[in-house]
């Protein structure tokens, strides 16, 4: 019986982690912070994506909430031996604040455009996805965090996703 249970266990998951999932939820650790991340498919080669991410330097510490739209697609690879990997491509937003270390108060508003380059593989034996993306953006600083109005950057991240059908 145990066997048997362990058996359907096994399947069940396999066939979870293999299969086109809807959302996911998880972690990421990159150059600008590190957080939680929330992807959505809306269609099957299409998602959304929203990150919350704590971030600190220095001198200062906040918040930071991106919203992404994702043109997902599938990587087919005989010499991989693989169908679950998968590259995306898209754009959105986002917003931040800084404050100071030395006296709390709120120091920046940040809000700003971002472009989005990204992989993901699926794990076949767990309902796990592993992901890295680059994030080249734009953004419009206030407060006196630094001297330039606009702000040219990149910023790059992993991410650890749990499968949620």
């Amino acid at each position: 019986m145990k066997r048997i249970l362990l058996l359907v266990l096994t399947i069940t998951i396999s066939s979870i982690a293999s299969a086109q999932y809807e959302s996911s939820i998880g972690v990421m650790y990159g150059k600008e912070g590190m957080g939680l991340t929330f992807k959505k498919f809306l269609q099957p080669e299409q998602n959304i994506q929203i990150n919350a991410l704590y971030v600190q330097d220095n001198f200062a510490r906040g918040g930071l909430l991106v919203g992404l739209y994702e043109f997902h697609k599938e990587i087919h690879s005989s010499t991989l031996h693989t169908t679950s990997l998968s590259w995306s491509f898209g754009g959105g937003f986002h917003t931040a604040y800084w404050m100071t270390k030395a006296t709390n108060e709120t120091s920046a508003f940040k809000i700003g455009i971002d472009g989005v380059l990204g992989a993901e593989y699926n794990l076949e034996f767990v309902p796990l996805t592993i992901g890295a993306q680059i994030r080249p953006y734009v953004q419009y600083n206030t407060g006196d965090l630094t001297n330039n109005n606009r702000y040219y950057n990149m910023d790059y991240a992993l991410m650890l996703r749990y499968i949620i059908q």
